[in-house]
């Protein structure tokens, strides 16, 4: 039977995308749906738990972060230089759902009421920077000693160096607007329960 685990995904991760292994489609729907089962329980830790509908918007949600993170890597990966979309994007998209679920499961805390503490920083935004930046930095930094091994421990070179600050830049950023845009605001998840039975009849 194979390994479908968080932990297995992780390890086949890299913020220099371009070094992951092939993937599969079926490797990104089972990140996704990691993200829809988090992204409920890191919207109940912000707004409570109102029942049904709330699992609803959580999905509602995880489908429309799953479009944008997959749009946001097709963009990426249409810069000049890169050989083939077709493969780059869907590893693209795994680095930023892998940033993206890391974000929220360091947010899980805040859903034991003793150990919440998101409400003591001063703005929402900056939880956000918070999440996603910490995210980044355990990708960045797992990125950075897979680079030194697969170079048998030499010096990473300048160049990669660079490469790992700009690709962590843009997970960051797109991790940022995403945590914000739709764990933290509660005008998003306001919108979307009040538009809730229309958004289910278009999405049957």
């Amino acid at each position: 039977m194979p390994d479908n685990s968080f932990l297995k995904h992780f390890a086949s991760s890299n913020l220099l995308y371009w070094r992951q292994g092939p993937v599969e489609f079926s490797e990104l729907a089972i990140l996704f749906a990691s993200n829809s089962v988090l992204l409920v329980l890191a919207k109940s830790a912000r707004i409570g738990f109102g029942g049904i509908n709330d699992v609803l918007i959580g999905v509602i949600m995880a489908l429309i972060i799953m479009f944008l993170q997959y749009a946001a890597s097709v963009v990426a990966a249409l810069r000049p230089g890169v050989s083939n979309l077709v493969s780059d994007a869907p590893k693209l998209a795994k680095s930023i759902a892998i940033t993206w679920l890391i974000s929220l499961i360091l947010f899980m805390p805040n859903a034991i009421p003793p150990l919440s503490w998101f409400d003591s920083l001063p703005a929402y935004w900056l939880v956000a920077v918070v999440h996603a930046g910490g995210a980044t930095l355990v990708l960045g930094c797992y990125s950075y000693f897979i680079v030194k091994d697969a170079d048998n421990g030499h010096v990473v070179e300048s160049k990669t160096r660079i490469q790992l600050v700009v690709w962590g830049l843009f997970n960051f950023v797109v991790c940022s607007v995403l945590f914000n845009l739709f764990v933290l605001s509660e005008l998003t998840h306001n919108w979307l329960l009040n538009n809730l039975d229309a958004l289910v009849g278009y999405l049957q």
